[in-house]
């Protein structure tokens, strides 16, 4: 497979990729073209591919957690599919940046943004948990930022729903964990909105700095044997 990094010019579907947005735990985003409603769309190339999960699964769960969520406040999905060895996501392209790229670039949030922020985010997880989907990486950087100042919360990678958090190798006390630290992180958020950049990541909890690798619904002794 070619680098997942260098696929512009490529056709997936109906999505003419043009430029790497970002990239996250599972795949490379890029700015698309959607050839046949001729608007810009965001596409996620899966390139996370251990060898003990099927990362075309969790892809498919990602997919399907975030299609559940019909929210302003929620990047929304508009399909998921395969093209030759290629697995991607189409999804809503939002016009702006990161949380935390728009304070390196412009300095903190004012308190009263930062916390309209927050609130709409707090609405989203909301939203999440009524479904039954916790995120457990709402932070800065899956903050999206557009250009008349509203969030809206993206990458769904690390989510897990709270039907295979209930499997018997995960614990009641562990998905109320994860419940609390999904709420919890809406205010370590806005705090590193009010904080400049170069004293965001020395003030973090030591999980907020380290990257998740294990993948949803796993623990230190293997996956929690169930299916969504």
């Amino acid at each position: 497979m070619t680098d997942a990094l260098q696929l512009a010019g490529l056709k997936l579907g109906n999505y003419r990729l043009v430029r790497v947005l970002g990239r996250g735990n599972m795949g490379v985003v890029y700015l698309a073209t959607d050839e046949a409603l001729l608007r810009p769309t965001a596409v996620k190339v899966l390139t996370w591919s251990p060898a003990e999960h099927d990362p075309e699964a969790w892809f498919l769960a990602e997919a399907r957690n975030v299609a559940k969520l019909n929210h302003p406040s929620v990047v929304q999905i508009y399909s998921v599919a395969r093209h030759g060895s290629y697995r991607y996501i189409a999804m809503e392209y939002v016009a702006g940046v990161s949380a935390d790229a728009r304070v390196s670039e412009l300095g903190p949030f004012a308190a009263e943004q930062a916390t309209e922020v927050i609130l709409q985010l707090a609405a989203a997880l909301e939203l999440a948990h009524t479904s039954g989907i916790i995120h457990r990486d709402v932070k800065p950087g899956n903050i999206l930022i557009n250009g008349d100042g509203a969030a809206k919360l993206g990458d769904f990678g690390m989510a897990i729903s709270a039907r295979r958090a209930q499997a018997p190798a995960v614990r009641a006390r562990d998905l109320a964990g994860r419940v609390g630290d999904d709420l919890h992180r809406p205010v370590c958020a806005r705090r590193d909105l009010l904080l400049p950049a170069h004293r965001q990541t020395t003030t973090r909890r030591r999980d907020d700095r380290e990257p998740r690798r294990r993948p949803p619904g796993t623990g230190r002794r293997g996956p929690a044997r169930a299916s969504l």
